[in-house]
């Protein structure tokens, strides 16, 4: 028989999601946020090593992906904890959903091998494996701040004999590179505005 217990307060970790476009803050922003929720800082780099330049303004260490699946970002989480981190920053979890090795190419496979060659059925093969990522960030004993990215959507604009671009208003709703279910793990999701 289940019972009940008496709710305490407990040691909980932030869960962040920061979501922009590119060249937004989101990983300066991280960076200072897990400044204020720790001193001993690790940042999972699947940008190539961009965050090094902020290697001046914070002291945080890091660990290059070679590849985006989930396993390699649960492997780093794992790093993390084992390295006795305070803060994990993931920049940028949109490669688990698109970069190399990430879920969409594990789908585009999944969908090739499969004898009908069905799309829908394919993701049974991989929202496992998604998952999985999900329950590795939600269990982690560290905080974890997570950079997302959102394109941002421009449009021609011919107001000289030279064409400009600028921002369209509706890049909100139809400029997300990462579904949601990337996100629904996050204490916070909080967008970067531009």
């Amino acid at each position: 028989m289940k019972t009940f217990q008496k709710a305490t307060k407990r040691q909980s970790f932030l869960r962040l999601a920061l979501v922009g476009p590119s060249g937004s803050g989101k990983t300066y922003t991280s960076l200072r946020v897990a400044h204020g929720f720790g001193t001993k800082i690790a940042l999972l780099d699947s940008e190539r090593g961009s965050a090094s330049k902020y290697a001046g303004d914070f002291a945080f260490d890091t660990l290059a992906l070679d590849t985006f699946s989930p396993r390699e970002y649960i492997e780093g989480i794992e790093a993390a904890v084992a390295g006795g981190y305070e803060v994990l920053v993931i920049d940028s979890l949109s490669h688990a959903w698109m970069g190399k090795g990430g879920i969409l190419e594990m789908h585009e496979m999944a969908t090739a091998q499969d004898r009908a060659g069905n799309s829908y059925t394919s993701w049974r093969f991989v929202t496992p494996e998604h998952n999985k990522l999900v329950d590795a960030i939600l269990q982690a004993p560290l905080h974890i701040i997570a950079t997302v990215l959102r394109r941002s959507m421009c449009r021609r604009k011919m107001t000289t004999a030279r064409p400009s671009f600028v921002r369209s208003a509706s890049s909100r709703r139809n400029a997300k590179i990462s579904t949601s279910s990337l996100m629904w793990w996050a204490t916070w999701t909080r967008p970067i505005r531009w």
